[in-house]
Order: C-alpha cells, then structure tokens, then sequence
C-alpha cells in the first residue's frame, strides 16, 4: 500500500509540473538564460548579445545608460549580419530607447535566433548596463 502511495504521489507531481499531461510539449527546448554585462560604447557603435528563443518565450530586459540615450532594438540573423556590415538595408522587429534607463519585455513570434542589440547613436560614450533574462 505504502509503494502505491508514493507511486500515485509521483504521477501526480509529474501532472503538477507539466501542468497536464496532455498538454506537455516535450518536442519543444525550453531556452532560458540570463546576461547582466556592462558595455562601454563609443559614439555610433553597437553592442548586441545573441538570444535563442521559441515561440512565445519572453525576453525581459533593464538597460541603464550613463551618458547619451541608447537606441535598443530587437533583429533576427539575417538582419544582425546586415547590421554588422553597416548596411543601410536592415531592419528590426522591436524598438524601445533608454533616456536614460528602461525596462521592458519582448514575446518571440516564432522560434529562431535574436539579436538584443544596444545602439549608441550619438558622438559622445556611452557606459551602459544591460540585465536580460528570457
């Protein structure tokens, strides 16, 4: 009797986490991470930092600037190798700004590889502090 107590304890533990069997998607990797990092940015220099995601995962994030605003921008591959090739010819998927900070999340709309990118726009440095978590 005690074995089918801890066994029936078990299972229902298991539902608990999964939230329901029949709904546990087990094909899909859960990404999660997290990058606090403090970047010194000259004038018209960006920094980005690469994010894995599936679809309808969160990126959360906290930008601090002490110095010029920074421009912050969300961008898939292809458009973060544009990006870096200084080409006029790319663009983002999500915009927000810090003046001097800011918070803020993103859902990713489908499953794929994201660039978290902090774009100092402005002539003068820029510290800026950056804490993601997704």
């Amino acid at each position: 009797m005690r074995k089918l107590i801890i066994l029936v304890s078990i299972i229902a533990l298991t539902a608990l986490v999964c939230g329901c069997c029949s709904v546990c998607n087990f094909s899909k990797s859960i990404n999660t991470g997290m990058s606090k990092k403090t970047y010194t940015l000259d004038g018209y220099t960006f920094e980005g930092v690469e994010v894995g995601l599936n679809e309808g995962n969160v990126l959360k994030y906290t930008v601090n600037s002490n110095g010029p605003s920074v421009d912050i921008y969300i961008v898939d591959e292809d458009n973060y190798k544009l990006l870096q090739a200084n080409s006029e010819e790319w663009d983002y998927i999500y915009y927000d700004y810090a003046e001097p900070s800011v918070s803020g999340e993103f859902t990713a709309y489908e499953d794929g590889t994201y660039y978290f990118v902090i774009d100092n726009y402005n002539d003068e440095t820029a510290i800026v502090s950056t804490d993601l978590s997704w």
